[in-house]
């Protein structure tokens, strides 16, 4: 009897607890991650029309203005002149309604070898501090530039991004990020959290996108962010519940708010970790529904504009910039040697400013990928689990149940690919994948090895009779 009990207690308990802890191994992390892969690969884009028709909301119109490789032909080899991207942006307010104009482009010091003309570098640097001093909706921003933990000596000299769940508390003490030069970008830019993820590690597939980050000199907000901000209400003011203390909670959630002028809501955006975003990835960025511009050829309309030509040729350059009326412009750099991430839906690895650009459209949308608790998660793995146990231990009494079984479990995998975003575009439920068949296949391995030592010994026995 006592055997019996701790069979059943090992079976249909311990298992499904050791499975439940699991996620905190990296291995088992990867396969989740594998998982959520392969479901967005079977989702596919999602389309903004069809959420504009559900919600009632009008679709974000979104640019990629982008240095590639071919555009890097035009305005010659690096260093590029910094007064380049100033100049689009400066010429995008100029001569359009955008609502936004953010970049990715870091506008930090630069060591120069002793070849350059340091008199034309300091012209570059004028002529950006002059095209930035006029912007009043353009955003660029610093960077942190390594992950730790808060006691390791070597992050002394660093700026280590600051993730509170990695124990980042004292924020006094926490270094602000690596800033742009003020030669550059002066004093007036709204500066800007430009890291796209909390990993630094390229191989591992961007998720997660922190929000924020408290340090001794404030705190700076992720470039998606304050897009969000500038493109819905500039009037708002930012507020964080749960930065500075975990039991800060608004509706029972750590949360940015977004906050009217008479204290009222004008939207909530859900943090995990108390400073993170799960990043709904809307498209891949070969197949995106954006437009995306070249850098160089931007440049050459604002110079027409500026410049004493043709009136056919000031409206087209003029046309040109009106298409970003009431837009969001990302300025980025995406030739062969930018900054490149992997993404959760692309193949191979993409500009960093996609990351940013997806989390803004997850905000703007409310298309939040939702997790479960951890007591639904153990029920699904205890009632999936029972199935198993039940058919691998007594089959003498289920075994002809055992079909039925398998089509549960095929159902419920079934289940967790449908409704990630498959059955609704505004739902994303990322249902558990690993832990739930990581348990099945462990006790069904356990319990076959259990009937074959069952099985000998009872051999054993009739051999002795």
């Amino acid at each position: 009897m006592f055997k019996s009990g701790v069979k059943i207690f090992l079976a249909f308990f311990v298992l499904p607890i050791l499975w439940l802890f699991s996620t905190q191994l990296k291995w088992v992390q990867k396969w989740e991650d594998y998982s959520l892969y392969l479901r967005y690969c079977l989702r596919g884009n999602l389309d903004e029309n069809k959420l504009a028709q559900k919600t009632g909301k009008e679709p974000l119109k979104i640019f990629y203005l982008t240095l590639d490789d071919s555009a890097l032909k035009s305005v010659g080899k690096e260093p590029i002149p910094m007064s380049h991207y100033a100049k689009v942006m400066y010429g995008i307010q100029k001569y359009s309604t955008a609502k936004v104009i953010a970049t990715d482009v870091f506008f930090g010091e630069k060591q120069y070898s002793p070849l350059i003309d340091l008199g034309k570098v300091r012209v570059d640097e004028q002529l950006c501090a002059y095209y930035f001093s006029a912007l009043n909706r353009g955003l660029v921003g610093g960077w942190f530039n390594c992950n730790g933990k808060p006691d390791l000596p070597f992050l002394l000299n660093e700026h280590p991004l600051p993730l509170i769940k990695e124990g980042f508390y004292d924020f006094d003490q926490i270094k602000a990020p690596i800033l742009p030069n003020k030669n550059i970008v002066g004093d007036k830019m709204e500066i800007c959290l430009l890291n796209p993820s909390i990993s630094t590690n390229h191989d591992i597939r961007t998720r997660w996108l922190p929000l924020y980050a408290r340090t001794q000199q404030g705190i700076y907000y992720a470039l998606s962010l304050e897009a969000l901000h500038l493109a819905l209400n500039p009037s708002c003011v930012l507020e964080i519940y749960g930065d500075d203390n975990a039991m800060e909670l608004y509706k029972g959630e750590h949360a940015v708010l977004l906050v009217n002028k008479d204290v009222t809501v004008f939207k909530q955006i859900p943090l995990v970790h108390r400073q993170l975003l799960e990043i709904n990835w809307f498209s891949s960025w070969k197949n995106t529904p954006d437009k995306q511009l070249r850098l160089d050829v931007a440049l050459k309309h604002f110079e027409v504009l500026e410049s004493n030509t043709t009136a056919a040729e000031k409206r087209d350059a003029l046309s040109f910039f009106k298409q970003f009326d009431n837009g969001v412009v990302f300025v980025s750099n995406t030739f062969e040697d930018s900054p490149k991430i992997k993404t959760e839906i692309d193949d191979t690895a993409v500009p960093m400013i996609t990351a940013h650009a997806n989390a803004l459209k997850t905000m703007y949308w409310e298309c939040y990928i939702q997790h479960l608790p951890i007591f639904y998660r153990f029920l699904i793995i205890f009632v999936l689990n029972f199935f198993v146990a039940s058919l691998t231990l007594y089959s003498e009494i289920f075994g002809k149940y055992a079909r039925k079984f398998f089509y549960i479990i095929v159902a419920y995998f079934l289940l967790a690919f449908y409704l990630f975003g498959t059955h609704s575009c505004t739902s994303h439920i990322a249902l558990p994948i690993v832990e739930p068949l990581g348990a099945l296949l462990t006790f069904w391995g356990l319990g076959t090895v259990y009937q074959l030592i069952v099985e000998r010994q009872q051999r054993l026995r009739l051999k002795r009779v």
